[in-house]
């Protein structure tokens, strides 16, 4: 595991102390872990909506 450091501003510090108090690291891993997954699914769905529009019976639709 990589170690970095970051600065967050307050209020997103408030917020993250909030959710995950006691783990950090293991909160925000959670949440870019989850963003990276909406990013895949977004980006597959738009390589398979390109691809259908190529197809001629799914522009006949």
């Amino acid at each position: 595991m990589s170690e970095i450091t970051i600065h967050l501003e307050n209020d997103i510090f408030d917020f993250v102390n909030q959710q995950a108090p006691s783990n950090f690291s293991g909160y925000i891993n959670e949440l870019l872990k989850a963003q990276r997954r909406r990013l895949q699914e977004e980006t597959e769905m738009i390589a398979a909506l390109k691809e259908d529009a190529k197809d001629p019976a799914y522009q006949s639709c």
